[in-house]
């Protein structure tokens, strides 16, 4: 039985070539291939109107291909256990990655259930034979300083923004300090030239301006990390 993870840039169509599986019954989650087969966006994985159709349909001659559906930081959720579900019911699991984490390379562990003898076990083996990977991450970066005007508006902003969370906290309604950093690197964008990535993105080429703002060295250094974790999957997969 095949089932292999392909983290980076790889043609679909020449690894089901490779494997000797085409022409046949592909069953497609995630983002769109141009290939003939069932596909549905990841988003709908848990719906009804698809679940039980695809475990009905989903069986031995069918070859299940998961395009970028490492979406989600918890490796219980309701989209990854469906998904599991059809593994178990498929003939052949192809996992595609463009990278390997969303937020730490502990979020991997998703893709490895897929390909494992039972997804749903919560321990792995250190066997990564049928894992592969061919992505570079690349950041092209200009750092600039920022006036001293644009960091007496920061700090006004990071303090009015604290406040309105902890009245909100105080008064029993619903606070996420977690929006407070966004929201201040919104306020850095403003002073950037057009043309750069967004600082909480992720890709594996980008290009970025980073301020001397705090939000953007939190931002950056989150990204340099991200870059590492990344490439330590390397330290594992067979040369």
């Amino acid at each position: 039985m095949v089932k292999e993870a392909f983290i980076g840039n790889y043609d679909i169509r020449e690894v089901l070539e490779r494997y000797g599986l085409t022409g046949r019954k592909l069953y497609i989650a995630g983002d769109p291939a141009p290939l003939e087969g069932v596909w549905i966006p990841f988003r709908d994985v848990i719906m009804y109107r698809n679940y039980f159709p695809w475990l009905q349909a989903i069986d031995h001659d069918t070859v299940l291909i998961l395009n970028n559906c490492l979406k989600r930081t918890q490796l219980t959720c309701l989209e990854y256990n469906c998904i599991r579900h059809y593994c178990l019911n498929a003939g052949a699991i192809l996992v595609f990655c463009p990278l390997p984490l969303v937020e730490s390379i502990s979020d991997f562990r998703a893709a490895r259930s897929f390909i494992a003898p039972n997804p749903f076990a919560k321990d792995f083996d250190n066997d990564y034979s049928h894992i592969h990977a061919n992505f570079r991450i690349t950041y092209h970066v200009q750092e600039i300083t920022l006036p001293p005007e644009a960091h007496e508006k920061y700090e006004a902003l990071k303090q009015n923004l604290i406040d309105e969370c902890r009245d909100k906290a105080e008064n029993g309604k619903p606070c996420t300090p977690g929006i407070i950093p966004r929201r201040l690197l919104r306020f850095a964008e403003k002073y950037k030239p057009a043309g750069y990535d967004r600082l909480d993105d992720f890709k594996s080429e980008m290009k970025l301006c980073v301020s001397d703002l705090k939000c953007d060295q939190y931002f950056y250094h989150e990204l340099l990390r991200k870059k590492a974790e990344s490439e330590s999957l390397y330290d594992y997969i067979p040369s």
